[in-house]
C-alpha cells in the first residue's frame, strides 16, 4: 500500500530530499545565505552581473555565465535522474 502524497511537496522533491520539513528549510536557509553572501562578495546581484558583464564582452563574466548554466544542468540532472518518460 502506498501513503498519498502531500499536495504540496513534490514526489520527485521527497523521494530525493526527503519529506522532513526541518531538514527543507534549513536547506533553504543555508542556500538564501549562499547567495546573499557571494552576491554581496561580487558587490551586487548575481544576474546583474552576468548581463551587464556580458554587455561589456568581461571575460570574467563570460565564464560566470558558463558556471550558472553549467550549475543549472548540473542541479536539474540531479533533481531528475530518477524520472522516466510516461
Amino acid at each position: 500500500m502506498t501513503r498519498a502524497l502531500s499536495p504540496t511537496l513534490p514526489a520527485m522533491w521527497k523521494e530525493q530530499f526527503g519529506d522532513l520539513k526541518a531538514k527543507r528549510l534549513l536547506q533553504a536557509f543555508i542556500g538564501g545565505l549562499l547567495l546573499l553572501f557571494d552576491a554581496r562578495l561580487a558587490g551586487g546581484c548575481t544576474s546583474g552581473h552576468m548581463i551587464s558583464g556580458i554587455s561589456q564582452l568581461t571575460v570574467g563574466s563570460f565564464i560566470f555565465g558558463a558556471a550558472i548554466f553549467a550549475s543549472g544542468i548540473l542541479t536539474a540532472h540531479t533533481l531528475y535522474r530518477k524520472r522516466t518518460s510516461s
